[in-house]
């Protein structure tokens, strides 16, 4: 897979944050894990007072580190968290807590991310942007820079997460997604986007999958393939008979993550 720097549009590579509402500050957290010891312990169950601005992102992240089987984390109806767990990953989760307390972060925001996913080939003339809205900007850098093209736009997906411990996943007509996301107090965004192109899609289907870091409202080129499509056609194309053709277009994939207030 070729992947494509264009001029103007944002390409940076990163780590997915464990929790996302600040960036480390340097501060130490022992953090909750389970080893196969643990099976052997007793499990307790324990009630910790938290934050209710917080609360959903302490959650998440407990079940995210905790083995299925070896524990259990709830809200009571006062709002406490009730965890059942060894005492061993117990004194994680009250450090854990005990920091974050202390570090007083804002609660993560919820972030918008949309793919859309492009199909373009050569033209005699350069291609007219006028549908294509708020991607126009990409697409008019992707046609600088590889000359005159015509794009048709294959699938527009949207997930919008927060800080995520577990992948969200979204289907469309052509590509299936799954995302991790991390959004950070500076209005910085690190994205982990693993994209699998299907459909009408044939023979070796690409993927691509990376790490980006950008910024609200940012467009970004994740890349560009080179994809077969099989007798549904993407463009016009003259069909001879009744035979199969097969259309050979790039395949260009796009993301902007917003974020909300």
């Amino acid at each position: 897979m070729k992947i494509e720097r264009v001029v103007g549009i944002i390409l940076v590579i990163s780590l997915i944050a464990f929790m996302g509402c600040n960036r480390p500050n340097g501060d130490s957290v022992n953090v909750p894990q389970d080893k196969p010891s643990q099976e052997a312990e007793q499990r307790v169950l324990k009630s910790y007072k938290v934050p209710e601005r917080l609360s959903k992102e302490i959650i998440d992240v407990i079940r995210g580190i905790i083995s299925p089987g070896l524990g259990r984390v709830t809200v009571a109806p006062d709002g406490q968290l009730l965890v059942v767990a060894t005492e061993s990953f117990h004194e994680g989760v009250e450090d854990f807590i005990d920091q974050l307390i202390k570090n007083n972060p804002e609660p993560s925001p919820s972030v918008e991310v949309n793919y859309w996913i492009v199909a373009g080939r050569e033209a005699k003339i350069p291609a007219k942007l006028d549908g294509f809205n708020r991607i126009k900007p990409a697409l008019e850098t992707i046609q600088n820079n590889q000359g005159n093209m015509e794009f048709k736009l294959l699938d527009h997906l949207v997930l919008t997460s927060s800080n995520q411990v577990r992948p969200a996943q979204i289907g469309g007509a052509v590509v299936k997604i799954s995302q991790m996301l991390s959004a950070y107090s500076d209005g910085s965004l690190s994205l982990q986007p693993s994209i699998d192109l299907i459909g009408t899609a044939q023979g070796d289907i690409r993927s691509i999958q990376t790490n980006i870091e950008t910024r609200s409202g940012e467009l970004v080129v994740l890349g560009q393939s080179s994809q077969e499509f099989v007798n549904k056609p993407i463009f016009e194309l003259k069909k001879e008979g009744e035979k199969w053709y097969v259309e050979t277009v790039n395949v260009y994939y796009i993301i902007s993550a917003d974020v909300k207030k």
